[in-house]
């Protein structure tokens, strides 16, 4: 069975990081959702857990606010990693994430594999001009949703 658990090691203006995890037969796969602490920060909280950051297979975006992306994880991340953010998000990203790290690109209107066996699907909703990406997680056993800066919850957020 493929149960996603989810820690969320800082949740405000100062920062937001969560980390996805699956354990699987080759090992546990791991996901932070937004990076917006420094990753010697998150470096430390994940120790905490019996964590590493070696051990990140990618990061997911839900917007480029200073608050939800550091740009200094382009040096951090390992090299096979990936970076998701949603299209909407291009043009920014392209200034703010750093030269040669792989953007992989997402959208509301098809899903993409976030890491082996879990499937990611995006609600792009309003925050600012370019919006924040609602994520919804799903394995062929479990589903987990993840929204954040969307004030209270929508009628859209609610039928995602």
């Amino acid at each position: 069975m493929q149960t996603l658990r989810l820690c969320v090691l800082a949740s405000s203006s100062s920062g937001n990081c969560s980390v996805l995890a699956m354990d699987t037969p080759r090992g546990l796969r791991m996901l932070l959702i937004d990076a917006g602490l420094t990753p010697r920060r998150t470096e430390c909280l994940l120790a905490g857990l019996g964590l590493d950051l070696s051990m990140i297979d990618g990061v997911v975006l839900t917007h480029l606010d200073q608050d939800h992306w550091q740009p200094t994880w382009g040096s951090r991340l390992p090299g096979s990693s990936r970076l998701w953010i949603h299209r909407r998000h291009r043009r920014r990203a392209e200034r703010d994430c750093p030269a040669g790290r792989c953007i992989e690109l997402f959208g509301d209107e098809a899903p993409f594999e976030a890491m082996p066996g879990v499937i990611a699907s995006s609600c792009l909703l309003s925050h600012d001009e370019t919006g924040v990406a609602c994520l919804k997680f799903s394995t062929s056993t479990s589903a987990l949703g993840y929204a954040t800066d969307v004030g209270s919850p929508s009628q859209a957020c609610l039928l995602y």
